[in-house]
């Protein structure tokens, strides 16, 4: 991380096609290890027998005031197409 300290910016938000607020599941290992990467807003892992569950800001894509992105990591899964879907002026992003 050290190496991108001054060219990136990492936002605690929850992306999807509709802002609000609403709730993070993240299954929890046998040993009790906190999955985070298999993180989701629906409630999807069933074959995990804890879940722990965080209340998180929903925003959209055009929410977050982007301006000038050259690279958007965004860990949405499936919701991807969708994320970017709602995007509504990609050029305004980008610059383009």
């Amino acid at each position: 991380m050290q190496l991108l300290r001054d060219r990136a910016e990492v936002h605690e938000v929850a992306l999807s096609v509709a802002s609000g607020r609403g709730t993070l599941y993240v299954p929890l290992s046998d040993q009790g290890v906190l999955l985070h990467l298999a993180g989701s807003l629906k409630r999807s892992h069933f074959q995990f027998r804890n879940i722990k569950t965080y209340d998180v800001e929903i925003r959209t894509l055009d929410e977050m005031g982007l301006a000038g992105v050259r690279f958007v990591k965004a860990d949405v899964r499936a919701a991807s197409a969708k994320c970017l879907t709602a995007l509504e002026q990609p050029s305004r992003a980008t610059g383009r």
